[in-house]
């Protein structure tokens, strides 16, 4: 369909509003310049083809690695692009300095890196968090981070764990990870939850039914429970009771439903 209707294809590329502001996003943080290159477009251009003609709409915004992947070809392109500056104008002013080209550019290029990571619009660029505070944690949150490896802690090295996206890095050095759905699932000898975090692909409205369902399973026993971690361990016996924060967290999303 890409190389029979181009039409589709044009259309498609820039379907939506998210899907032309990474574009302009990613080419502001190189002035532009890797469209003054047009042999080194050949090879990013089948990479933004992949990201912004895929049904996948995660892969359209600014965020995750997507960008990451081109980024060293725009690179690239952006280098051969000077070039291409530096001859064109050697041509018609043969007296002109190559050097201010040359030295400008690569400077013009990180103020506006800098200024595209910390629009306000973006909040979750890196630059954008540091330079605001939000890369430090909070109080609450280094308590919820202690209390997270204390879990962590208490799983043997050699034991399966399932556990949310947000925590399975943490444990991505044990050979049997598994990533936590909103499909109950007791094959594993540890659970380790907390709905404070990163909680994809589960919906919102279905996190507390999990927590439910593995508080309410025969086959697993909670041995953990602080602030908002809670640790399951497969036939455990030794139970401890529900943290107050948990409580307080199926509470309320009782009460909504």
């Amino acid at each position: 369909m890409v190389l029979v209707n181009p039409y589709f294809t044009i259309r498609t590329l820039f379907s939506n509003n998210l899907k032309i502001t990474s574009m302009l996003l990613m080419l502001a943080s190189f002035l532009f310049l890797p469209l003054l290159s047009p042999s080194a477009c050949f090879l990013f251009l089948p990479l933004i083809l992949e990201r912004f003609l895929s049904t996948k709409e995660q892969a359209w915004g600014p965020f995750f690695h997507y960008s990451a992947v081109i980024a060293p070809l725009l690179a690239s392109a952006t280098i051969s692009a000077i070039e291409n500056l530096n001859k064109t104008i050697r041509q018609y002013h043969p007296q002109f300095n190559h050097r201010i080209l040359t030295t400008s550019i690569p400077l013009t290029i990180s103020i506006s890196s800098i200024l595209v990571s910390l629009r306000g619009n973006y909040k979750a660029f890196p630059l954008w968090q540091l330079f605001n505070g939000n890369i430090i944690p909070t109080p609450q949150e280094k308590l919820e981070i202690q209390s997270n490896y204390a879990a962590i802690e208490l799983i043997p090295k050699t034991a399966s764990v399932r556990a949310q996206d947000s925590l399975l890095p943490h444990l991505s050095q044990r050979e049997q990870i598994y990533l936590l759905t909103e499909h109950y699932n007791d094959t594993v000898d540890y659970v380790l939850i907390n709905p404070t975090n990163s909680h994809w692909p589960i919906p919102a409205e279905e996190l507390p039914a999990i927590i439910n369902k593995y508080l309410a399973s025969p086959s697993y026993g909670l041995i953990y429970s602080q602030g908002n971690t809670l640790l399951f361990r497969k036939n455990s016996k030794d139970l401890c009771p529900v943290s107050k924060e948990i409580k307080d967290f199926l509470n309320h999303n009782k009460s909504n439903t």
